[in-house]
């Protein structure tokens, strides 16, 4: 359900936050321009690109929620795009959250944590604490609905499920090790 009050503080303004399909709509209609922001980035969540996203297979967990589902919220300024006359805390959340989640993947890990979360790969949990981060950094007026959407979307015992930590597709360990994860909860699932 989109959750869509009235929120004050440094900031101001309102908070839109919930699934990305049910507030990319109304999101769009703010002036001046607005997006929906995934607060945890979809390809995180994924082994294909943005156009694979609704293809099951190339989906890391079917308990995680898919590209319209995930928790999402309504900022001023459009990805990618500078020079606009209000702050673009659109391109201030990704520039708090994707470089962060990149070296979440370069963290020297050993033992079991180095097999299971290689170079280009990363625990949810650390995602999920990133993405909030980046998120709050843009829109710190509405922290406490982000931690909410996000902790409703992904439950702690996901935490411990691999996510991707580059926008460019995996390659190598990080791809097997995503992989895997995905062969091991299918099999999981037939029993």
């Amino acid at each position: 359900m989109v959750d869509g009050g009235s929120i004050t503080g440094k900031g101001g303004g309102k908070c839109l936050v919930g699934p990305y399909d049910e507030i990319k709509d109304e999101c769009s209609k703010r002036t001046p321009p607005h997006e929906a922001h995934h607060i945890v980035p979809d390809f995180a969540l994924r082994t294909g690109t943005r156009k694979d996203a609704k293809v099951e297979a190339k989906r890391i967990s079917k308990k995680m929620p898919t590209l319209g589902q995930g928790p999402a919220i309504c900022l001023p300024g459009e990805d990618g795009k500078g020079g606009q006359t209000l702050p673009n805390l659109h391109l201030k959340a990704h520039q708090g959250t994707d470089g962060a989640i990149k070296g979440l993947g370069r963290k020297k890990r050993t033992g079991t944590s180095a097999r299971k979360f290689p170079a280009g790969t990363a625990p949810l949990k650390e995602v999920k604490q990133t993405s909030v981060a980046g998120a709050k950094s843009a829109a710190p007026h509405c922290g406490e609905k982000i931690k909410k959407a996000v902790e409703k979307a992904f439950p702690e015992s996901l935490d411990d499920t691999p996510c991707r930590t580059t926008k460019h597709l995996p390659k190598g360990d990080a791809k097997k090790s995503l992989s895997n994860f995905k062969d091991a909860v299918s099999k999981t699932r037939r029993k």
